[in-house]
Formats: C-alpha cells, sequence, structure tokens
C-alpha cells in the first residue's frame, strides 16, 4: 500500500520529506514533488530547502497537481467508497457523480 498520510500531505499542498523506501519514491519525484533523503546531509540539504517559502511553495503545488492527477480528489475518493460499498450490498451506483 502507499503511506496515506504523505499522500494527505501532498493533496493538501504540504512538501514532504521522506526516506528512500520504494513507497515512497513511488510518491515523490525527488526535487519536484517532494524530497527524498538517504543520510544526514541529504535530511539537512531537503529542511534547508523546506523552509524556503519559494521552493516549499513550488514543492507543495506540484505535490497537490500530482495528488488531484494520479490519486483524484476527496469527491472521487468518496465516490470510489460509495462504489465499494454498492458493490458488497449488490445495488447501483449509476447517477452518482464526483463534485
Amino acid at each position: 500500500g502507499r503511506p496515506q498520510v504523505m499522500i494527505e500531505a501532498m493533496a493538501a499542498g504540504l512538501p514532504v520529506i521522506a526516506s528512500r523506501i520504494a513507497a515512497h519514491t513511488d510518491l515523490l519525484r525527488h526535487g519536484e514533488t517532494g524530497w527524498i533523503v538517504e543520510n544526514p546531509r541529504e535530511l539537512r540539504e531537503a529542511l534547508s530547502q523546506a523552509e524556503d517559502p519559494g521552493a516549499a511553495g513550488r514543492i507543495g503545488t506540484a505535490a497537490r497537481q500530482w495528488a488531484r492527477d494520479e490519486v483524484g480528489t476527496w469527491g472521487d475518493y468518496a465516490l470510489r467508497c460509495v462504489e465499494a460499498y454498492r458493490r458488497v450490498l449488490g445495488t447501483s451506483t449509476e447517477g452518482l457523480e464526483a463534485r
């Protein structure tokens, strides 16, 4: 699975700094939608960049766009949940749409 808290932070436009593991590198593009770090030096560099309002804003905006494009909006998520429940219950989702 994906780290939900990272997806939520990205959807909120918050810059994310994460360790280099597959679950994180699948979500973040280093220097574009967040920062991936492997050691204390890289963490210091990422923190320094995240403190810069311009860099944090650029990363946050790109992360929010990625989340919208790849994961969807909260409306999309809610519709997927309703659809899953209705499949279990054997009812239709026809006429519902994300808002």
